[in-house]
């Protein structure tokens, strides 16, 4: 996308009402999952997660953990 059509859309945003803005908001939480739980899942799903998973799992077991 070019950035004259991302200011664009910028200035559309910038001139929306408030209620125009929350609808968006919902509208782009249903269509658009956030880049961090694409990112996530996608590590999850091909494996690539596995070995820090596994050596977190061995930490909590060897007591190297701290409670949030």
């Amino acid at each position: 996308m070019s950035s004259t059509r991302v200011q664009q859309i910028q200035n559309a945003i910038a001139r929306l009402s408030g209620q125009e803005r929350e609808d968006l908001f919902g509208w782009l939480d249903s269509n658009c999952p956030p880049a961090i739980d694409v990112r996530r899942a996608s590590g999850l799903e091909s494996g690539l997660l596995d070995n820090a998973i596994l050596c977190a799992l061995e930490e909590e077991k060897a007591g190297q953990v701290q409670a949030l």
